[in-house]
């Protein structure tokens, strides 16, 4: 079979699913609509730590894609405990402010 064939029937029978919203969903819209059925709930969490990074590393497989920001596992793996407090640091920071960066906002979905 034709690859890009077979990738062009893919997208164009998908098109419609994946990209039903031509723009950016509106919160605002969405909140005035459903916000009554929106609770809040506090979290109980832990400061983020460079240790607690690493762990989480240590359990990921080193191959595949990097994600949209461009890193990859085995090159996060590879950070030493110096930087990993610092980036724990600035996922505290966001948490605390209560608004991410846009770059974080991003996500890679593949299969």
């Amino acid at each position: 079979a034709d690859r890009t064939e077979m990738d062009t029937v893919m997208r164009e029978a998908w098109d419609g699913v994946c990209n039903a919203h031509k723009v950016e969903p509106d919160y605002l819209r969405f909140k005035n609509r459903y916000g009554q059925f929106i609770t809040k709930h506090r979290m109980k969490k832990q400061p983020l730590t460079g240790l607690g990074l690493q762990k989480v590393l240590k359990d990921k497989k080193a191959k595949g894609a990097c994600g949209v920001d461009g890193w990859r596992v085995a090159e996060l793996k590879r950070l030493p405990m110096s930087l990993l407090d610092g980036l724990a640091a600035l996922f505290n920071l966001v948490e605390e402010i209560g608004r991410r960066p846009k770059a974080l906002c991003t996500a890679l979905v593949s299969r």
